[in-house]
Formats: structure tokens, sequence, C-alpha cells
């Protein structure tokens, strides 16, 4: 009955924190790939003996405040921990959905191998792009 008690806990916690960080999840994986397309940039050439120079910047207007945002570029410590809370729900979201696997008597050892699967092609992925 312990056991069954637990399954139920870990599976309401995963359920009710993803609905409640979703929007968050949302906007860091979204901003996550618009940051793999600058949406800002800035590039200086300065003429050392006359110091004469030419600035050019380029932006992409609200992609770049969102990019900011996701960075925690110039937004404060209110924000820095909008970042840290949203960061910690994913956390317990990941955890409470890996621990659900061993619940799943009959989906645990494919899932397993998935979860293992998708870790090794993450460090791969790491160590081949870095």
């Amino acid at each position: 009955m312990a056991s069954k008690n637990f399954n139920s806990l870990i599976r309401w916690v995963h359920i009710y924190l993803s609905m409640f960080g979703f929007a968050a999840l949302f906007f860091f994986a979204v901003t996550g790939i618009t940051l793999n397309h600058p949406g800002y940039n800035a590039d200086a050439f300065i003429e050392r003996s006359t110091g004469q120079y030419d600035l050019t910047v380029t932006s992409a207007g609200f992609i770049a405040v969102l990019n900011d945002l996701h960075k925690g570029s110039d937004t404060g410590t209110r924000w820095a921990t909008v970042i840290d809370i949203s960061a910690i729900i994913m956390i317990f979201v990941s955890v409470t959905g890996f621990v659900m696997i061993f619940c799943l008597s009959k989906r645990k050892l494919p899932g397993l191998i998935v979860a293992a699967i998708g870790a090794l092609t993450f460090i791969v992925l790491c160590i081949v792009l870095n």
C-alpha cells in the first residue's frame, strides 16, 4: 500500500509541477533556440592613430529582448530569482518523471534504456560539438 501511495504522490507532483512550470519551460526552450541565432550584434573598428571609429549595430528587437531575459542580462536580482525558481521546477519535473518510470513495471526496462541512450547521446554531442 505504501508503494501505491508513493507512486500516486510522484505522479501527482510530476503532473502539477509540470503544469505549473510549463510557461517557464516553454519560454526557456524557445529562447534557447533563438540564442543559437543571435538577435543582436555589435562590431567596432577603431583606427588607433586617429581615434576614429566605426560602429555597426544589428538588433532583432523583441527576439533580442527575449534572449537577454533567457541569459539574465541586465535584469537584476528579481529576474535572477525567477530563473532560479524555474530551474528548480525543471529539476523536480525531471526527477519525478525519472522516478515514475520505476513505478511502471512493464515500461521500466525500455524507459531506462531510452534514458541511457539519451544521456549517452547528450554526452557525445557535448564532446563532439565543443
